[in-house]
């Protein structure tokens, strides 16, 4: 287990052997659905980050379930129509922000391979679990093409 935890984090940019960089936790977001923000913000308390997109059922599911935490949440689209994931964003009456991903932020996060994929973050923004929602990069879910 402590190997595989290991394997997961060399894959995210780093400093201090466990988080996210600086770049990264300093880099300014605008979300469809409210004020920019930066990861640095959630310094002080868990944070679950979640790469998604809004025409997969399985990401539905998982942003519903999320929508009900306490912690931070951030949701970053795979869909670069920032009008859809606005009306998402509005249809699920989301109170976390909710931001069109780029190529900066899936490098930071070290590449997405499917969706949903969930980061949890400790208060301290170091990774604690990193791990995505589908059975296998062949899945049969005729509502999502849920790898990339």
């Amino acid at each position: 287990m402590a190997l595989l935890f290991g394997a997961v984090l060399m894959f995210i940019p780093h400093s201090h052997g466990r988080g996210l960089s600086h770049a990264c936790r300093t880099m300014k977001f605008s979300p469809v659905n409210g004020p920019s923000f930066s990861l640095e913000d959630f310094y002080g308390r868990p944070l679950t980050v979640i790469f998604f997109q809004p025409q997969c059922l399985a990401c539905r599911r998982e942003i519903s379930r999320l929508s009900r935490r306490k912690d931070g949440v951030v949701a970053f689209s795979l869909d670069n129509s920032v009008e859809r994931v606005r009306k998402f964003a509005k249809e699920l009456n989301l109170r976390f922000p909710v931001v069109v991903a780029d190529r900066k932020v899936l490098q930071c996060f070290g590449g997405i391979e499917a969706v949903p994929t969930v980061f949890r973050f400790n208060f301290e923004l170091f990774l604690v679990r990193k791990g995505d929602k589908t059975t296998s990069s062949s899945s049969l879910n005729p509502y999502c093409h849920c790898s990339f």
